[in-house]
C-alpha cells in the first residue's frame, strides 16, 4: 500500500476522478500544468455518460481515490517513496474495472474521440503507443456524440 494514496476500487471511483479531471483541466490555476502532461499519457480510461458525452482520464489520475488536479500535479514527479504517482500500480488497480481496447477495437469510436478531444481542445496528438480502456458497464463501441 502506498504511503499517501489509496487506489480506486470501483468504477464509480474512476468516474468521479474523470469528472474531476475534466473540470480541473479547465481550471485557470491548474490548466497549464495538466495540459502539459496530457500529451505524455500512456494509458487513458474512458466512458460515455448517459447524455452521450465521452470522458477521458489519464491512468495516474484515474487510479487513486479522490484524486484532484492539485494533488496530481504536486505528486506527478515525486519519487514513489515520497508519495509520487506510479503508473504500473494504477494499471493493476484499474485492470479489473475496465476493458483495454486492442487490435481492431483500438480503431473504435473511443480512439477517434480521444484524438479529436486532444487535437480540438489543445492541438495535441495522442502519444504514440497510448492505450484506451473502457470502464466496465459502459459500451465498448458507442455512437459518436460529444467529447469532454
Amino acid at each position: 500500500m502506498r504511503k499517501y494514496h489509496q487506489f480506486v476500487t470501483t468504477v464509480d471511483d474512476v468516474v468521479q476522478n474523470a469528472i474531476r479531471f475534466n473540470k480541473d483541466i479547465e481550471d485557470k490555476e491548474l490548466a497549464y500544468g495538466l495540459q502539459r502532461i496530457v500529451p505524455l499519457v500512456h494509458h487513458w480510461y474512458a466512458y460515455v455518460d448517459e447524455t452521450g458525452w465521452f470522458h477521458f482520464v489519464p491512468s495516474k489520475f484515474a487510479g487513486y481515490k479522490n484524486m484532484t488536479g492539485k494533488l496530481y500535479l504536486a505528486s506527478y514527479n515525486l519519487p514513489k517513496a515520497e508519495g509520487g504517482l506510479h503508473g504500473k500500480e494504477t494499471e493493476l488497480a484499474l485492470r479489473p474495472l475496465s476493458t483495454r481496447l486492442q487490435g481492431e477495437e483500438w480503431e473504435s469510436v473511443y480512439s477517434r474521440e480521444l484524438s479529436a478531444w486532444l487535437s480540438g481542445s489543445w492541438g495535441f496528438r495522442r502519444r504514440a503507443g497510448a492505450t484506451v480502456s473502457v470502464l466496465k458497464g459502459y459500451p465498448l463501441d458507442p455512437e459518436p456524440y460529444h467529447t469532454t
